[in-house]
């Protein structure tokens, strides 16, 4: 009897692991330049509107991705969100060089204030098109001109 009392509570403990606190639901999109190049390397974040809950997903080489909040692309929780896309660039002058990477993005999509990336979770599956720009570079080529990294 002690043995299938503990087995109980065993499984209740377990079933209470598996469920998270408040519905999620699955989340998914890419994310490209306006052109439709993917970037192909970074971190996409939605923080819901008040600040609570927070998913995370990384970006694969085809600009795809899933989010997680509790558990493994189990997605984001319904409502309004916020959201940043980061990417880790270890040099000033990376942009300038070619790299194998993709485009690096212009670095006001890693901060919520300036990212101007909203989005609306619906409860049901999401699919979104995250779009950004390129950082720009001065073009050596011409005086005071620019052109977008690649």
């Amino acid at each position: 009897m002690r043995t299938l009392m503990t087995c109980g509570l065993l499984l209740t403990a377990l079933a209470g692991c598996s469920s998270s606190p408040v519905p999620v639901y699955p989340v998914t999109g890419q994310v490209t330049l306006a052109d439709g190049t993917p970037v192909q390397t970074g971190t996409i974040e939605f923080t819901s509107a008040d600040g609570v809950y927070t998913a995370r997903g990384s970006i694969q080489r085809d600009g795809r991705f899933s989010l997680t909040t509790f558990r493994e692309n189990d997605g984001a929780v319904a409502g309004e969100h916020r959201a940043v896309v980061v990417q880790v660039v270890s040099t000033e002058d990376l942009p300038l060089h070619d790299h194998h990477h993709g485009p690096t993005i212009d670095p006001k999509f890693g901060h919520y204030r300036r990212s101007g990336l909203t989005f609306t979770v619906q409860p049901q599956p999401n699919e979104f098109q995250v779009t950004v720009t390129a950082v720009t570079v001065p073009d050596p080529a011409k005086p005071g001109g620019s052109k977008q990294s690649r």
